[in-house]
């Protein structure tokens, strides 16, 4: 029984630190200078991105729910830049 706690404290131990070493700091403002329609702007600044694509998620539910929502369709104005204020295309799958 001991040797079964361990191994599995130390197989999550070793996942937990695996994806630590992957995590990237982020750093986002939010603005609601249109509060009354319930809008807000968020900016997300990301450093140390590989080249190539980027895939952004966002969560499909909400605490204490088990209710799938899609709260992307709510996203609207969405602009990209990369250094310098380079100008990308972003796309949104289906």
């Amino acid at each position: 029984m001991k040797t079964d706690s361990r191994f599995f404290f130390t197989a999550a131990l070793i996942l937990g630190l695996a994806s630590t070493a992957r995590a990237q700091p982020l750093e986002y403002e939010i603005r609601f200078d249109n509060a009354d329609h319930h809008e807000a702007e968020v900016r997300l600044r990301l450093t140390s991105v590989p080249s190539g694509t980027l895939e952004l998620r966002m969560s499909r539910s909400s605490p204490g729910r088990y209710a799938l929502h899609e709260f992307a369709k709510n996203v609207y104005d969405v602009r990209v830049s990369a250094g310098r204020g380079r100008e990308l295309e972003p796309s949104r799958p289906d």
